[in-house]
């Protein structure tokens, strides 16, 4: 994110994951770890950098979502914007799914290794710049979001067409996690 320390990042996904493995070792349930994107052009060389950094720290998942261009000044991010864009997202996309194969085959000898799977990392196909209108999207009721308010959303598309599906509530203010779960004390 603009303006964010990377180097503070990696060391707070670090310990995420320290913890979550702490944690799933003690006999709780292991929680899966996501990685998110929005894929855009000023992110598209990045975008196969992110997914080693997930292979190489433990994380479970890298998903991401191609930017939803509903405003002019942002309609030159989209990866969708003409063929070249796409072609181009398609080739990023390719390498993407080649780490993860790669991890994953090695992943199947190693004891200590688990499995990363990619979501969303399909290509696009030349020609069809828009969203087809039966297209229907992959996350919709498998999870929830909570957006920067703390309002619960059901997906992550652009307001007008997120609010459509209805209000969800609010979630609770911010609570942090300073200990073990009381089962399964550190």
């Amino acid at each position: 994110m603009k303006g964010s320390n990377f180097s503070k990042q990696v060391e707070n996904l670090r310990l995420l994951v320290a913890k979550r493995d702490e944690y799933a070792n003690a006999g709780g349930n292991r929680a899966t770890i996501t990685l998110q994107l929005t894929f855009m052009e000023c992110n598209l060389n990045e975008i196969p950098k992110v997914v080693q950094l997930a292979i190489d720290m433990g994380v479970d998942r890298v998903k991401g979502h191609h930017l939803w261009a509903h405003f002019g000044e942002i309609k030159e991010q989209s990866l969708r914007r003409d063929d070249n864009a796409m072609q181009r997202w398609n080739k990023v996309a390719q390498e993407c799914r080649e780490l993860i194969t790669n991890h994953n085959v090695d992943a199947q000898h190693k004891a200590d290794k688990s499995m990363l799977t990619l979501d969303n990392f399909h290509d696009l196909e030349p020609g069809t710049q828009e969203i087809k209108s039966d297209a229907t999207c992959p996350f919709l009721g498998q999870e929830a979001w909570i957006n920067h308010k703390g309002r619960f959303d059901p997906c992550c598309a652009p307001d007008d067409q997120r609010l459509a599906l209805g209000h969800f509530g609010m979630s609770s203010p911010r609570v942090e996690i300073t200990s073990a779960h009381p089962q399964h004390p550190q």
